[in-house]
């Protein structure tokens, strides 16, 4: 199992935001650049995998909705893939 740790105090804009997840996740570099794209590359995952997110009240503060939203993508992705474990902190 892999284990990724992301830091809420690194997501501090919208535009970052997906550079930084493509580069910690090591997503494909075709990757959308956007919560839908997120969505559908962790909710089909086939190896397993922790994503452990501390300090999330930086995000929901650097963000406002749009960080709502992604803590919301991240959640339900791993309800739909079983392969993938979300820690929010």
């Amino acid at each position: 199992m892999r284990i990724i740790q992301l830091d809420g105090r690194d997501m501090t804009d919208k535009d970052s935001i997906h550079q930084y997840l493509q580069e910690k996740l090591g997503i494909v570099e075709y990757y959308g650049h956007n919560l839908d794209a997120l969505y559908d590359i962790l909710s089909t995952w086939d190896e397993e995998i922790t994503i452990q997110l501390s300090h999330s009240e930086d995000v929901l503060s650097h963000l406002d909705r749009y960080g709502e939203t992604l803590l919301n993508t991240l959640q339900e992705a791993s309800l739909e893939n079983d392969s993938l474990t979300i820690e929010i902190k």
